[in-house]
This record gives structure tokens, sequence and C-alpha cells, in this order.
């Protein structure tokens, strides 16, 4: 019985890992996303294993994020506006995240989800992605070839728009490859994950900092200027991560600033690497990184003042002839400035109840809100599992817990041989 709860455990903790590259594959009828057809299918069981454990550790803030679910089903159902039956999408996608949520609540984190074992697939996926945009760029600048792996024939009907760039790894006239994602912000947006547990987790592996530096190499061949910034700053405040500071480690830091700012300052001088920084700091509407979100902003605030308040629907999103909207307008637009102010509410109350590396994954969670395209339901399932799993009572339970059963230090309780 205990092979199965833990068989099920590992494979529930790296289906939640694998979500944001299932979800680019629509099952044989067409009808959803693997990622979430498997999370339907695995919802009863989860449900029924969570209904009777209702644990109070890292609950701190969860009403905020049932009031959000509460205010983004009242924009579909009451004063949304949708064309083409998207009300049933917005609601599929609501249903999805309220079942996370679910698991979150009823203590599902220590009971069928691993975050150990989800951080792991996280991270292994992301050192063979960044193998892979290796291979790619070698096979592009050594004999002008480019190898797709993303399987299109079954990609999404959402992401049949990527196609043309799958099969080149060519957009905007500048080599982009991506491995087997559908283009490189989307491996950045996993892979900072990747960086942050490897970086700042509680359980070290076995050369995270070698590990670490691979994959920010294949984020900057990726040319993903967000990626590269904030892999960079996850890299720059894990030499700051210890305020007890003495000479050796200033040393150290110093040292590592130094080589870090001579590494930045050799591959600068790479044409892949110019067109990722100019990617973030000049281009045009059509070329910048930065251009099309601040102008699709301005759809939001030329909006009625009643849409700016509640939103237009959850995940509504205005007409722009320059398809690329972050996180941050998505919301606006979808929910408004209250649907805004509850889900900042919710990451604050989060961010005062984290350990350090949860700390840091809320502030990455914000930073690419603002700066990507954040506000898909899987990646905000995907980023929520791993901020709940780094709260400071989960983590000294769970973890604890464990450290205590490798060293073959239980004990047994009198009332009922609980470990201690």
């Amino acid at each position: 019985m205990t092979n199965t709860k833990v068989t099920f455990k590992i494979v529930y903790s790296i289906l939640i890992a694998m979500l944001p590259i299932l979800s680019i594959y629509r099952d044989p009828l067409n009808i959803a996303e693997w990622g979430t057809i498997l999370l339907l299918l695995f919802s009863p069981y989860i449900l029924l294993k969570c209904w009777n454990y209702r644990s109070k550790i890292g609950k701190k803030g969860y009403i905020y994020l049932v009031v959000f679910l509460i205010d983004a089903a009242a924009s579909i159902y009451i004063w949304g506006k949708y064309t083409n039956n998207y009300s049933s999408t917005a609601s599929l996608a609501l249903l999805i995240m309220a079942y996370i949520l679910i698991i979150n609540l009823y203590g599902g984190l220590g009971r069928v989800f691993d975050y150990t074992i989800a951080a792991r697939a996280v991270q292994i996926v992301s050192l063979f992605n960044a193998t892979l945009i290796i291979i790619q760029a070698l096979l592009h600048y050594l004999f002008n070839s480019y190898a797709n792996i993303v399987v299109t024939s079954w990609l999404v009907s959402d992401a049949e728009h990527y196609k043309t760039y799958l099969y080149s790894g060519i957009t905007n006239g500048s080599f982009r490859p991506a491995g087997f994602f559908l283009e490189p912000s989307h491996f950045a947006l996993f892979a900072i994950v990747a960086l942050v547990t490897l970086l700042f987790s509680p359980n070290k592996v076995h050369g995270y900092l070698a590990k670490s530096l691979f994959i920010i190499f294949g984020i900057v061949l990726s040319t993903s200027g967000i990626g590269i910034s904030m892999a960079f700053t996850i890299l720059l405040l894990s030499l700051f991560r210890n305020n007890k500071l003495s000479i050796k480690k200033v040393t150290k830091i110093f040292f590592g600033i130094f080589g870090l700012a001579l590494i930045i300052f050799v591959v600068s001088q790479f044409d892949v690497i110019k067109f990722a920084v100019d990617r973030v700091f000049t281009g045009d509407i059509r070329t910048s990184a930065v251009y099309p979100r601040i102008y699709n902003m301005l759809f939001f605030f030329d909006a009625p003042m009643n849409i700016q308040l509640l939103g237009n629907g959850f995940l509504t999103f205005p007409v722009s002839y320059y398809s690329y909207y972050n996180g941050a307008i998505k919301l606006l637009y979808g929910q408004g400035y209250i649907g805004m102010a509850i889900l900042l509410l919710f990451l604050i109350v989060r961010y005062r109840n984290s350990i350090g590396a949860g700390k840091l994954l809320i502030f990455c969670f914000a930073v690419l809100f603002v700066a990507a395209e954040m506000y898909s339901t899987i990646y905000l399932c995907f980023y929520l599992m791993f901020i709940c799993s780094l709260d400071a009572g989960y983590v000294n339970h769970f973890f604890s817990q464990r450290i205590l059963v490798n060293e073959g230090m239980c004990k047994e309780n009198s009332k009922g041989g609980n470990i201690i």
C-alpha cells in the first residue's frame, strides 16, 4: 500500500512539473490539451485523498485566492463580454485553477504533491532542454541547418501560429532556438523555477552551481531577454543570500561579481548576445521585447471606468495588431483593478510566510507578470504549486520529517507512533 502511495505521489508531482510542456499538445479528439486532461483525470482520486486531511500548515492568505477565483467567476457569468463561446474556455481554465487551490487548501501538498520530486523534474528537463538548445545553435551556426523537436502536428489550435518559426527557428530575421518549447520565453519561464530551486532550496543537489550555469547558458543562447535578465539576477542574489558577511565571503563575492562581469563582457561580443540585449533595450514595436507590452497596456487605460475596475471577463484581452500581452495587462483587462488588488494581497501574505526560495520565486513571478505573458492558467498553476510548497510552515514540517527519517531518528510518540 505504501509503494502505491509513493508511486502516485511521484507521478503526480512530475505531472505538475511537466504542465507547461504538456499544455502545448492536444489530445487525439482535439478536446483539450494534455495538461488539462491529465489534471482532470487525476482530480477524483486527488480530492478523495485530500478530503479528510485538512492540514493547517501554510494556509495564511489563501482566503484572498478564494476571493480572486470568485471574482473571476463573477466576471465570466455576470458582467463578462465574450465572443466565439470563449467563455467556456475561461470556465474550464477557472475550474483548473480552483482544483489546484483546493489541493493546497486541503493539505494536498503533503499528501499527493512532493516539492522535491517536482523541483528535480523541472531541473532535469531544463538541463536537457539547454542541451538541445546548444545542439540547435551548433547546427545553425556551423551547418546552417535546424533541428525542430516540437511535434507540430499535435499542437493545440492556439499554438498553430508558431509553426512557421518552429520549422526554421527564425523569428523577425533572427535565430532563436527554444528546444522543445514553443519559443525562448516559454523556456525561460520554466527554467527560472529550476534556477530558484537549484540555488535557494533547503535541499541542495550535487553540482547545483554547475547545473545552474549550464541552464543559464542555454537561456542566453535562446536570446530570451527576460530570461537572461532574470537568470543573472537570480545568480547574483545567490551570492548575497547570507547576511553574515566575513572578509573571506566579501572577497568571494567581489571576485564572483568581477568574474561574472568579465564573462558578460566576453560573451556580449557575439552577435547572438547582442541581439538578445537589443531586444530588451532597443528596437521598435516589431522587434523590441518591451515596446509591445507598453503599447498594448494603453488599451486598458483607454477603456471605460467600469472595465478598469471590474474587468471585461476572466482571460479576455484587447484586440491589438501586435498580439503580445504581458500577464499584468491580461489580468487588468480581464478582472480590473479589483482582481489585481486581490492577487497582490495573496502574494504579499505568501511572501511574508515563505522561506527564502519562496520569497524569491514570488519576486520572480511578480517581475514576469509585468515583463512576460505570464497569465496562462497552466503557468499560474505551475508557479502556484511551487510557491505554496515553499511556505515556511510546510518546509519546516515536511522537510524536517524527511530528514529525521533519512537519518534514522524517528521516535515513536506514545499516542500514535508519529514522527516528531
